[in-house]
């Protein structure tokens, strides 16, 4: 039977065909969700708008003069920053079937009726630019799409493994499919995804809970259940300092190990994923694999990027100094126009005059070596940015958040993966440890409620902050209740305090517990010795003492040895600390 079988995540869909291969048979047809959802659906004559042209569109839609009270820039740097949670909120609206009108009924506060009309129009000002050059944007895709029947019927039956929350849209979406093909669901229900329980009951199946459930979305007719009896047993430590858990987790991961699991299905969870960097640090055996990659944020070119840009801003003597430590030619740098519009073929040009561009040019010369990921996002940065004309420190700007989203893969060979919570969608693993399970950080904040409170967002039935934190909770519950051992890790210092995620889960007792930190410094040091130098032939008599060379004498004889009689001169200022770079 040819049945297409959907996963939310890449790592669901390897880890399936893996398992696949050791058995006999054919390989089954895996997608992911949002590769499916973009094969299923047809936009006649449209193209789907580039995340950065949108954000120069949105920008020319917003200039009227009642945008003004809504106190947002302008200016690209501060309207970019902003855009993010305007294309966020008209998304949500659209994918949820919410209008402007429902909202305005919730009457929030005095202003929000005009702040929402200004909304409103920004949007169909959008939506008339989008128009008159041919695009759509994701926020119009779910009134202005028709069902890919030709792609849908290639298969006699569709099973989405659904691990997270379908919004309207998506919801419709699937139901329409359901009419053309068999369509079925496999879902696990719990007290955190209560909400999704109550959409499929709106759709006519009503799923009982704590169950695994296979349902037909066809026939709207449950097919299995099963009881979801598994214990969740994780054991908690709380040490003090946040350092102090790294050495807790290696200590938890060699014990698993050491118990017979296969490093390959222990997950090292991070629910910030920034600690990376720490963990990178003390992983000098190359044990961890980081599934999110290395940031190419963190290298010398971006660096370097950075701080000219740092310095086209302010000017001041702090980023001069910068500019100074990359060893850039002020010079050189000063005469560059950052205030002159040109295109973007010319912005390119110039970086890589100043040896900042590690790819080759589209009709410069080549390179031996060159970063391809890079080299991918500049032929795509070009291509779609090629009509426009800004200035320097402009397309410096939008350059660096381009390559600030840049990763490179983790190649050192190490069995352990480390990766976000998301991306364990779909997937189990027998070990399983996660740190900084802090309040505050699991489960992590959302910025999608800048726009409406959580009052207006229940009145309109749109997500509220805790339906999201709730789905983060089912991810997490989802990973520990499929795991042999587990060990959840947090930090107490500057009063922090457990996640009440915890006591949630029934686990409320942590172990108080000290690192190791023999697993984290047991290394030779990096300290050279060397002996006090000796003066054989000093005659104090031959020498003429100012005020400041005798009191360096007395105070402390080697400091004048090295500054009169190796005349080595103190560095003028304090160095930078540039961290990650250093």
């Amino acid at each position: 039977m040819n049945t297409l079988h959907i996963y939310p995540t890449s790592r669901a869909l390897r880890t399936i065909s893996q398992n696949q291969k050791e058995t006999d048979g054919f390989l089954p047809t895996l997608m992911r969700m949002d590769e499916f959802e973009q094969r299923a659906i047809l936009l006649e004559n449209k193209i789907q708008i580039d995340p950065l042209q949108r954000i120069l569109l949105l920008r020319k839609a917003a200039t009227f003069d009642a945008f003004e009270d809504l106190k947002l820039d302008l200016s690209l740097v501060r309207f970019f920053t902003k855009s993010d949670a305007l294309f966020k909120f008209f998304e949500e609206l659209s994918a949820e079937g919410v209008s402007f009108d429902t909202l305005a009924e919730a009457d929030a506060y005095a202003e929000f009726g005009t702040h929402l009309e200004i909304l409103e129009r920004l949007l169909a000002n959008y939506h008339s630019l989008l128009e008159s050059q041919g695009y759509t944007d994701k926020a119009f895709v779910p009134q202005n799409y028709r069902l890919n029947e030709g792609f849908l019927t290639t298969y006699e039956s569709i099973e989405v493994h659904l691990e997270g929350y379908l919004s309207q849209f998506e919801l419709k979406l699937l139901e329409d499919i359901s009419k053309q093909v068999a369509l079925s669901i496999h879902y696990t229900t719990s007290k955190f995804n209560v909400k999704m329980q109550e959409r499929f009951e709106a759709l006519g199946v009503t799923l009982p809970n704590h169950k695994h459930i296979h349902f037909s979305l066809s026939d709207k007719k449950i097919l299995q259940v099963e009881n979801n009896e598994r214990p969740l047993d994780a054991k908690v430590y709380a040490v003090e300092e946040r350092e102090e858990q790294i050495a807790i987790a290696f200590r938890e991961i060699e014990k698993m190990v050491g118990s017979g699991i296969n490093p390959e299905k222990i997950v090292l969870i991070l629910p910030d994923e920034s600690f990376k960097e720490h963990f990178t640090l003390f992983d000098t055996h190359n044990n961890l694999n980081f599934a999110m990659g290395y940031d190419y944020s963190n290298g010398r070119i971006y660096k370097s990027l950075e701080a000219l840009y740092r310095y086209w801003q302010s000017r001041d003597d702090e980023s001069k100094k910068l500019l100074e430590r990359y060893g850039f030619n002020l010079e050189e740098i000063e005469k560059v126009p950052t205030g002159k519009k040109s295109e973007v073929g010319l912005f390119f040009a110039e970086i890589d005059r100043l040896g900042l561009h590690d790819t080759p040019l589209v009709n410069g010369e080549k390179k031996e070596k060159f970063n391809e990921r890079v080299y991918e996002k500049y032929l795509h940065f070009i291509k779609v940015l090629e009509s426009e004309e800004l200035t320097l420190k402009e397309w410096l700007f939008l350059w660096l958040k381009s390559l600030s989203k840049v990763t490179m893969d983790d190649v050192r060979g190490g069995l352990v993966t480390v990766m976000g919570v998301l991306e364990t969608r779909g997937v189990s693993f027998e070990g399983v440890v996660i740190v900084d399970f802090n309040e505050g950080v699991v489960p992590a904040t959302s910025s999608k409620d800048q726009f409406l409170n959580s009052q207006v967002r229940a009145f309109a039935n749109l997500p509220t902050k805790n339906d999201r934190e709730a789905l983060q909770k089912q991810y997490y519950k989802r990973l520990l209740e499929q795991a042999n051992k587990a060990s959840i890790i947090y930090s107490t210092s500057d009063n922090k305090l457990p996640s009440k995620f915890l006591y949630e889960l029934g686990l409320e007792k942590a172990q108080q517990t000290q690192a190791q930190f023999d697993l984290l410094y047991n290394q030779p040091s990096q300290l050279n010795v060397q002996d006090d130098p000796v003066v054989e032939h000093f005659d104090a008599g031959a020498i003429t003492w100012s005020a400041s060379r005798l009191k360096t004498f007395l105070d402390c004889k080697r400091k004048y040895y090295y500054r009169y009689i190796q005349r080595l001169q103190a560095k003028p200022e304090e160095e930078l600390n540039e961290g990650a770079f250093l």
